[in-house]
Order: C-alpha cells, then sequence, then structure tokens
C-alpha cells in the first residue's frame, strides 16, 4: 500500500483548512483511479477529522510533546510521524504539509520514490544563504552527527518528503543531525535541512513542483481564505460537493489604480517598494469586497511593516497618515476586519511587541 501521510496537531481553524483542501486535491485524484494509495492522518485525539475520507493514526498528547524534542521544537514532530507511517506501511509513504495541495494525480509522486530514490518538494538554496543561519553556522567547529554542515551546504523544501521502506534505517540519522543542530542554535528550518543531507546521501532526490502547489508567506493567508469560503464548516457533505472540482487559489488581482497609487507612495517614501508594496495592501484592504480577503490584505500590510528595517526610521513618522483608515481610533469602522487583526493593529500603533508566524511577504508581488 502506498501512503500519503499528513501531521496535524491543534485545533487551529487555518491548518485545518489547509489539510480540508490539500486532501480533497487528492481525493479528487484518486476517485478516477486509485492505484492502491491510501490517506493517513497523523495526529492527536482532539484533532480527528472524521469528516474526511482518511485513516486516523492516533498519538497520544505526551508522545506528540516528545516528537517535538519535548516541545521545543514543533518541526521535529515531521520526522517522528514520517517514521511512523514507514513503520506501519513498510512501503511507500510520501509525508505532506497541510499547505499542499495536488495539481496533478499523486501517483506521479510515488513514480519518483523507490530503493534509492527519495522525493522532496524544490530545492532552496544553500545554507550560507539563509541569514537565520548565519549565527548558527558560525559555532560549527567540525561535522554535526557525521555531516559536514556549512555556508555551501544544499537545503531543499520539505513540503514533501517521500521515500520506501529500503532506506528506512539511514533516516535514524535524520534525528541526530536535526537535534545535534538544534542544540547549537534553534533555527527554524533545521529539520527541512536534517532531511535533505540524509536523504541526498542514501538516495537520488528528485523535486516534484509540477506535481504540487506548496504555497507560504504572501499567498498563504489569500489561499486560507478562500478555502474558508469553500468550507464555512467541515463536514463530509461540503467535502463531497467541492471534490469534484478544483480550484485556482492564489493573490487576488490587485487593481491598477491601487498599483499606481502604491508606486506613487513608494516614490514618495524614498523609492521604498517594501512600504509602496505595504501601502499596496493597504488599499487592496479598502475596497475589496470579500471580508475575508480584505482582513488577509489588512495583516499582509501590517506584516510588511513589521519588517520594518532600520533604514526605514524617516519614514516612521508618516505611517499614521498613509494608513489612516487603520489607526486605533478608525479600526472599529473596518466592520469587515476581524478582532485578532485589529488588536495587531491596536499593539502596533501602541509599539507593543508583536509575534506572528506568518513567513516575509514577496514584494516580487507588487509589480
Amino acid at each position: 500500500m502506498k501512503t500519503i501521510a499528513y501531521l496535524t496537531y491543534g485545533n487551529r481553524r487555518e491548518y485545518g483548512l489547509e489539510l480540508t483542501y490539500s486532501v480533497m486535491s487528492a481525493v479528487h485524484f484518486l476517485r478516477q483511479r486509485n492505484d492502491n494509495i491510501q490517506i493517513v492522518l497523523i495526529t492527536t485525539a482532539a484533532s480527528r477529522r472524521d469528516d474526511l475520507p482518511v485513516r486516523h493514526l492516533i498519538i497520544d498528547d505526551d508522545e506528540m510533546d516528545r516528537w517535538m524534542l519535548d516541545g521545543k521544537y514543533a518541526h521535529a514532530a515531521k520526522y517522528a510521524a514520517f517514521l511512523r507511517a514507514l513503520d506501519e506501511s513498510q512501503g511507500q509513504v510520501i509525508l505532506i504539509d497541510t499547505d499542499t495541495y495536488f495539481t496533478q494525480h499523486p501517483e506521479t509522486l510515488f513514480e519518483r520514490i523507490g530503493p534509492k530514490r527519495a522525493l522532496m518538494h524544490d530545492y532552496d538554496t544553500t545554507l550560507g544563504t539563509h541569514p537565520e543561519w548565519t549565527k548558527l553556522l558560525a559555532q560549527i567547529g567540525g561535522p554535526i552527527a557525521g555531516y559536514r554542515v556549512d555556508g555551501a551546504s544544499v537545503m531543499l523544501n520539505s513540503g514533501i518528503v517521500g521515500a520506501d521502506w529500503s532506506i528506512r534505517s539511514q533516516i535514524d540519522e535524520v534525528y541526530d543531525l536535526m537535534s545535534g543542530l538544534f542544540a547549537i542554535e534553534p533555527v527554524f528550518n533545521i529539520e527541512q535541512f536534517a532531511f535533505s543531507a540524509v536523504l541526498g546521501k542514501y538516495a537520488s532526490l528528485s523535486v516534484c513542483p509540477d506535481v504540487v502547489r506548496h504555497y507560504w508567506g504572501f499567498d498563504r493567508p489569500f489561499v486560507q481564505a478562500q478555502i474558508d469560503d469553500l468550507f464555512p464548516q467541515f463536514s463530509r457533505d461540503l467535502f463531497d460537493q467541492h471534490v469534484g472540482q478544483l480550484c485556482a487559489f492564489g493573490t487576488p488581482p490587485k487593481p491598477l489604480r491601487h498599483r499606481l497609487r502604491a508606486r506613487l507612495m513608494a516614490a514618495l517614501r524614498g523609492n521604498n517598494r517594501q512600504y509602496g508594496f505595504a501601502y499596496l495592501s493597504y488599499l487592496c484592504a479598502l475596497s475589496s469586497e470579500n471580508p475575508k480577503l480584505a482582513d488577509a490584505w489588512a495583516n499582509t500590510a501590517l506584516d510588511v511593516l513589521l519588517e520594518n528595517p532600520a533604514g526605514w526610521a524617516d519614514i516612521k513618522t508618516y505611517v499614521r497618515q498613509d494608513f489612516r483608515e487603520f489607526v486605533t481610533e478608525r479600526l472599529e469602522q473596518n466592520s469587515w476586519m476581524q478582532p485578532a487583526t485589529r488588536q495587531r493593529w491596536r499593539e502596533h500603533w501602541g509599539d507593543a511587541p508583536l509575534s506572528s508566524e506568518r513567513q516575509p511577504c514577496d514584494v516580487r508581488t507588487f509589480a
């Protein structure tokens, strides 16, 4: 049996939406031709999804915490989940992040794995191009778990991880490398590099951006909002209703008038394209007819402002003026805005520290 595996924990609705659409995209193709493929959801009892056509592999809360290096590193659970799925199937397993959906039949992925053949989502870059790795790389004085780790080391994206039972024992080295690096410096994507290094050592690695779409960063809140329109609640009836048709989700169109105004604003604020992109997001939030997409634009505008490099100091005095419809005293007038989004903007104006799980925005979409 070939296995498509998902790992979830917690009950955040955004991740539940992603899981729903990803499973739906797989089932869309599998109902046309199954090819002996099963879908397994690895999760805790509290996060069961009985509305989805999946087989559950339930992990107790204490074990899930151990998978996360005693709660210190959530992404470490992907390694343990992958091994659990391999041990149970003793065949081919593909672990897929929820923020990923199929654009071709899943069998195409399984054709790319086998003895000494493994799969990840796509090529990333070398560690030296990732600023978050600078401090960790500077502290490495020799091999970690038998692996050389330096700025030239290649990292692939782990939105997809696929392998078969033939290299089960070698995959144990993912844990050794991951935990060794994490003990030096807790970089968020250490798990991704560990999979890249170990699979690349024992197998020929393929990638698959032609088979799945793995969305992240700037696109992610918009895709979540669009899925939310399809699934106001999670039910098997809604799932079966929508499974026959896949949608082209992504960033909504940006009106030409807004793009022109944003370019002018960027020019006025020191030719700062990043600031212009924040302003473009602000304009799109105010004009969007879909409340969920408007809210996503409002969060995106703030995400870009929060990146606020030191060179923006001379712009800071203009922010309240330029984003005047989002100042605290006017927030309630935006009836479409979610309470959490209003709170984020209030904290921003108060210069309170803000934590955000969103990935950095890609200003190339400013065009």
